[in-house]
């Protein structure tokens, strides 16, 4: 690591790491739950919600704030186990799903629960998290023991505002450098399609019968 850097385990940054609500939400509208597909890497949308009818008196533990850490415990997806992101400040609090993972951050004013993120997805932290997942019919799974266990390298407050400012910018970069690879793609499979519909009018014999781009 470089100078001023150190190892931790995640379990030694966190005050509390809590599983979500286990009763599935199917109302149209009363408490908001997040949904599982609500959080990615970096990112949390909360919009993406189901409700709860009638609101358990211990429901409570199971609200994420502003500042919490939300992993994803269980998914379909093996490459989406134990994704990370911050809940926003743009609400107050809202509830989360048994596969979802909450943490509290111990120290906000040494680890920012942002770089945390940002940390937990990548590097050796990643691949960590790729080693302890397990599968079960099909879909896969992360222990809050194997969870708690992840290496987190930290740097300095200073420094963890730096990267995450970084990361904040090259973000939004990415996601348009995503979006023109597909629309890219898409024109591919378009002129392909136009090309192959071409050469099966003039000549009939070139593309074999059932031949799809």
């Amino acid at each position: 690591l470089p100078r001023n850097w150190q190892w931790t385990k995640l379990k030694d940054l966190l005050s509390n790491l809590r599983n979500g609500y286990s009763k599935a939400p199917r109302a149209d509208s009363g408490t908001p739950v997040l949904r599982i597909s609500a959080v990615r890497p970096l990112s949390v949308d909360l919009n993406d919600v189901r409700f709860l009818q009638t609101r358990p008196d211990d429901f409570e533990k199971y609200l994420a704030h502003p500042g919490d850490l939300l992993f994803i415990r269980y998914n379909g997806n093996e490459g989406l186990v134990g994704a990370c992101a911050v809940m926003p400040s743009s609400v107050e609090a809202i509830g989360h799903p048994d596969k979802l993972i909450r943490g509290e951050i111990q120290r906000p004013d040494l680890t920012l629960p942002s770089y945390v993120a940002v940390a937990v997805n990548c590097g050796k932290s990643r691949h960590h998290i790729d080693d302890k997942s397990k599968t079960t019919a099909g879909n896969y799974g992360i222990s809050q023991t194997d969870l708690r266990s992840t290496p987190i390298p930290v740097p300095p407050v200073e420094e963890q505002a730096r990267i995450v400012d970084v990361v904040d910018q090259l973000l939004p970069l990415c996601d348009n450098l995503n979006m023109l690879l597909f629309e890219t793609d898409e024109h591919g499979e378009q002129l392909l399609e136009a090309a192959l519909r071409d050469i099966s009018v003039d000549r009939p014999d070139a593309v074999p019968a059932g031949a799809t781009a």
